[in-house]
């Protein structure tokens, strides 16, 4: 197996076509792997550290990539950071996992100076923890594994019906009493962004409500993040991904949730709202629900709140799933 080193800022471009393709054949499919995601983020945050991206080939095949930088002079992380992409991960040829693994060891040790391989929002599915343990004595390596957060999940139901009796009964209670409330004192629609209209304008209808739901998601917002969060958002539109919907309370867009549509999933990003009106219709929880209820339409098999043990989320009925850090020291 043949590895391969790309360090230029511009190292994503050749490799635009195979990505993708490798991508959808892997266990590690999520849209935060993609060629649009990584490049992007490398584009915003790459700034100041090294790129070590590496490929596997298999004669002309390609086979594996890691998309890792130099975080720290001896520090080495997956592109995509530890705050902004909730599932991260090589990608590899699925069944072929441990080969690439392997390839990227050797060459690692061999050609690369380093102390710490430090692998944040590894998914519980991920092939990438055993394998890793598996060969760490192989590689005289010291295999760190921790849970770093969790992502709660909805596995969807066909029916709407049969999603509400799926929760607890003071829950589902609650929901249907929200849902009643709403439409008995207000004029309440749901609109999502569609093909023909302004995105550049609804984003920033969204980073308006985001930044005015609190004073911490106002912090985090900064020019850099609401530039990359526009340039994502237009990427994710044009591939098809975007699911941008916005709660419309007797004409005014009150609430709205950033989420992906990709593979069989709905993934919950982000969200915002206006904290100084109709706040007595929990114009959030009419958001999530109308979300909810559109990916069962959809027939979505997963609706993922992605990372972060919130409490709403459980209330809607999420369960967890574990994402990981691996930290790789040489012994």
């Amino acid at each position: 197996m043949r590895v391969g080193l790309y360090t230029e800022k511009e190292a994503f471009l050749p490799l635009q076509e195979e990505w993708n393709r490798l991508l959808v054949s892997s266990p590690s499919d999520t849209i935060f792997l993609t060629w649009e995601w990584q490049s992007l983020w490398w584009e915003f945050f790459g700034r100041g550290h090294r790129l070590l991206l590496l490929t596997a080939r298999h004669e002309e095949e390609l086979v594996g990539i890691a998309p890792l930088f130099y975080a720290h002079e001896d520090i080495i992380r997956l592109v995509g950071g530890t705050e902004i992409s909730d599932y991260l991960d090589i990608i590899a040829l699925s069944g072929h996992e441990r080969e690439v693994w392997s390839a990227f060891l050797a060459y690692l040790l061999e050609e690369c100076s380093w102390d710490t391989l430090d692998l944040h929002n590894l998914p519980a599915a991920s092939p990438t923890r055993e394998v890793l343990l598996s060969l760490k004595e192989e590689y005289g390596l010291k295999v760190a594994a921790s849970r770093e957060d969790v992502c709660p999940l909805i596995f969807l139901p066909e029916t709407w019906e049969g999603y509400l009796q799926m929760l607890d009964r003071k829950q589902r209670h609650e929901l249907r009493r929200k849902l009643r409330k709403a439409q008995r004192e207000a004029q309440v629609d749901w609109y999502l962004v569609s093909e023909n209209a302004d995105l550049a304008s609804e984003m920033e209808k969204f980073l308006d409500l985001h930044q005015r739901s609190s004073p911490h998601k106002d912090q985090f917002m900064d020019q850099t993040m609401q530039r990359f969060f526009k340039a994502m958002a237009k990427s994710a539109f044009e591939a098809g991904w975007l699911r941008l919907g916005f709660i419309l309370i007797n004409g005014l867009k009150i609430a709205s949730l950033l989420c992906f549509d990709y593979g069989d999933s709905i993934l919950l990003y982000n969200s915002g709202y206006d904290p100084e009106r109709y706040r007595a219709l929990s114009p959030g929880v009419l958001a999530t629900a109308h979300c909810i209820e559109e990916a069962i339409q959809q027939k979505k098999k997963v609706f993922d709140f992605l990372r972060g043990s919130e409490e709403y989320k459980y209330r809607f009925g999420a369960q967890d799933t574990e994402v990981y850090r691996l930290v790789i020291s040489k012994v």
